[in-house]
């Protein structure tokens, strides 16, 4: 599981030293030295396994934050899939998986999910993601 996959790329950069090459994340040292952070990646990428009293229950999802869209897809229950406009519903409120106007948006998060399990080596199952 990637949490705070920037944080050691980061720290390295402040050190002053090479961030190891099998870590993915982003050295935002030079980022934090200037006064405006530019974007250096389309989306952010949540994985989550829920579990009881440390024993994983098999229940696990996936998400994609980009700057205005949040896509959420889970292995089991309902709804599986989600997609919420956090510009205009940041409470979360109206899953758009279903607006046509939202079509591009959806295939285009989906897509980058794909891309994150491939390269990170998740055990997310990749034929839950619909094409």
């Amino acid at each position: 599981m990637n949490v705070g996959i920037d944080v050691i790329p980061t720290l390295c950069g402040l050190a002053g030293i090479t961030t190891p090459p099998h870590l993915k994340g982003i050295d935002w040292s030079q980022a934090l030295q200037e006064e405006a952070l530019t974007p250096q990646r389309e989306a952010l990428f949540i994985e989550t396994e829920f579990g009881t009293f440390g024993s994983p229950s098999g229940f696990m999802g996936r998400c994609v934050r980009s700057k205005r869209w949040k896509y959420s897809i889970f292995n089991d229950g309902s709804p599986r899939e989600m997609l919420i406009d956090m510009e205009t519903d940041p409470g979360e409120t109206k899953n758009l998986l279903f607006e046509d106007s939202c079509s591009e948006v959806l295939i285009r998060h989906r897509e980058l999910l794909i891309e994150y399990i491939k390269e990170s080596d998740d055990i997310f199952p990749l034929e839950l993601i619909p094409s």
